[in-house]
């Protein structure tokens, strides 16, 4: 699988599930509901492509020979798929179960370093700012970050730390950044960090009230 395709699939998996956009576009003002859709749609259409096109021009693709079987009894194949499917199951494993831990450990820390009412106060670009950075960071399962946002709105939150939490929650968090950075780049992951936290801020200054 091409790396256009690892990200794009990353960001789309949880963002543009149809139970998620009909909770996004239904709890929140039309506005920051396009917000969130823009963002996510800009990372899959336009950022996962550069990058993917940035890798293949560094990284020439090589011509492998591969040899096929002419003649294989449905119980080779059967075998076959058997083994090659364990060997797949254990990689992702040993990928993935390590850094769920890490993440989940992680995120429970940076949680207990943010004090109860630190958000519900006057918005701040130092603010939007550590949102974003946290936000981006944390790992919470699909439609959570939807959820989140949308108590913390209702507990008198800021909108601008509301469209930023929006915006950056859930599309990426350092589990799914360390299996890219694992597995294909860390400087391809620093970069997904550092795109989805500024387009977080965006979100956030563009939902900031004036004055």
């Amino acid at each position: 699988m091409s790396t256009e395709s690892v990200l794009a699939s990353m960001f789309a998996s949880p963002a543009l599930n149809v139970v998620v956009l009909a909770m996004t576009f239904t709890l929140f003002p039309l506005p920051l509901a396009v917000l969130k859709l823009a963002t996510v749609l800009f990372l899959i259409l336009v950022f996962a492509p550069a990058i993917s096109a940035r890798q293949t021009e560094s990284s020439p693709m090589l011509n492998v020979a591969i040899d096929f079987p002419i003649r294989e009894t449905w119980s080779q194949t059967l075998v076959t798929i058997g083994r090659a499917y364990a060997k797949s199951f254990w990689t992702v494993f040993r990928v993935a179960f390590p850094l769920m831990i890490l993440a989940a450990v992680l995120g429970a820390f940076v949680v207990e370093l943010i004090p109860p009412q630190a958000l519900i106060t006057h918005v701040s670009f130092l603010g939007i700012v550590a949102v974003a950075a946290i936000s981006a960071f944390l790992p919470v399962p699909m439609a959570f970050d939807v959820a989140i946002a949308y108590i913390v709105m209702t507990h008198g939150v800021p909108l601008a730390y509301v469209a930023t939490i929006l915006c950056t929650l859930g599309i990426i968090s350092v589990y799914s950044l360390s299996v890219v950075g694992k597995t294909i780049s860390w400087k391809i992951a620093g970069a997904t960090y550092a795109t989805v936290v500024f387009f977080g801020i965006i979100a956030g200054l563009a939902a900031r009230s004036p004055g």
